[in-house]
């Protein structure tokens, strides 16, 4: 069945675009304003005003340098019109259009150059004819017609054409019907274009889905990687409060070299605040209280929960003076603040217990941790709501 004509299918054919999709269309476009340089209009000047140069000195009509000089300066019009595509950048948004204007364009500069043979050859002969309708083949043939076959149309009609009757008209019966034959074959050869056309699409589609493959991937590894992050986030974190769980703590300070200090503290009371109002009014002051505590530390310290109530703070390069500093500026933090739950407000108090490894000693990370609960124990045995210090910091190194 044959298929329906439409609108699209029209300019379709006109652009010579068919069956390109709307981003191809728009690359084939970018390309084409890429293609029409300055450079070619300069060459081609100098050549036409050369050529008209020595035909003028012959005829010495003025008509054929106002020629000239029109057909130099419509060579402005599609580098201008190029250049302002370019310039807004947006090929993505009305493709057609832009498209079409610039076969508007070209057959405006088409024109021009179709009313050359009209104006020289009946006043020219011989060798300065075969020489102006050389240049009048190759002005018409010569394009950036790859990327869209519609200019190529464009000017075989607005050049090629009215070049051919004027032959018809103008020129003896061998230049006629060689110009004819010419003119044939140059028809029959527009498939070359289009070949062209085909080559540079297949080209263009291929770099499209090349990039839409790499983009599939790039978002398949940043997915990867977002859900590996939230994997390690979820083996080495506490789900409820966010700080580090007991595994991670361990692993860190198993790693960890050099002169540290560990703190371990406690919620005093914690199983009343549990009993007299919820476990989901506990849940809420475990988030609220790691929150607290983070403001009282360095960046580079570690919070970490290990139990229920329990949790450590790990000062890296912090002596017994700095680690109690920070420690009681936490604890008296705590004991000021409310946590507010609904309808219910808790106070609350915590218990630590100190632990240091100097520069030189070697305490393992179960070691300092077991110093530092004997010390809690301590402070909680001496009435809770204080910090007590480990009696030693593990065995010197040999």
């Amino acid at each position: 069945m044959p298929a329906k004509f439409s609108a699209s299918s029209f300019l379709d054919y006109v652009t010579g675009w068919r069956g390109a999709a709307p981003s191809t269309r728009a690359r084939l476009l970018r390309a084409l304003c890429a293609g029409v340089r300055w450079q070619s209009l300069i060459t081609n000047s100098l050549t036409l005003i050369v050529l008209m140069g020595l035909i003028i000195a012959q005829t010495r009509n003025p008509v054929h340098g106002v020629w000239t000089l029109a057909a130099v300066l419509g060579g402005l019009l599609p580098r201008v019109y190029a250049a302002h595509l370019r310039r807004k950048g947006d090929f993505e948004r009305k493709t057609v259009r832009k498209a079409l204007g610039f076969l508007g364009v070209s057959g405006v500069y088409g024109l021009i150059w179709g009313a050359g043979p009209f104006l020289v050859l009946p006043e020219i002969s011989g060798a300065a004819m075969g020489i102006f309708l050389f240049v009048m083949v190759f002005g018409t043939v010569m394009g950036p017609y790859a990327t869209m076959p519609g200019v190529l149309y464009v000017r075989l009609a607005t050049t090629g054409i009215p070049t051919l009757v004027a032959i018809v008209l103008y020129a003896n019966a061998q230049v006629a019907a060689a110009s004819l034959i010419v003119s044939a074959w140059l028809i029959v050869r527009t498939d070359v274009w289009r070949g062209y056309h085909r080559t540079l699409r297949r080209q263009v589609e291929l770099q499209q889905a090349l990039e839409s493959r790499h983009a599939e991937l790039e978002s398949a590894s940043q997915s990867n990687e977002e859900a590996r992050r939230k994997l390690q986030k979820l083996a080495e974190t506490d789900p409820l409060t966010g700080a580090f769980n007991r595994r991670e703590l361990m692993h860190r300070l198993d790693a960890f070299s050099g002169p540290a200090a560990l703190v371990l503290f406690d919620v005093d009371h914690f199983k009343d605040i549990n009993d007299s109002h919820g476990h989901h009014v506990g849940d809420r002051v475990l988030v609220d209280l790691v929150s607290l505590v983070h403001k009282s530390l360095r960046d580079h310290d570690i919070l970490a929960r290990v139990g229920g109530e329990e949790f450590v703070i790990v000062l890296g390069g912090a002596d017994l003076a700095r680690a109690r500093s920070i420690a009681e500026r936490m604890r008296r933090r705590i004991e000021a603040h409310r946590i507010v739950v609904g309808e219910h407000t808790v106070k609350l108090t915590v218990s630590v217990g100190i632990a240091t490894r100097a520069a030189g000693m070697t305490a393992r990370a179960a070691d300092l941790l077991r110093s530092a609960d004997a010390a809690l124990y301590q402070a909680k045995r001496k009435g809770r709501n204080r910090i007590e210090v480990a009696a030693s910091d593990g065995p010197a190194r040999p």
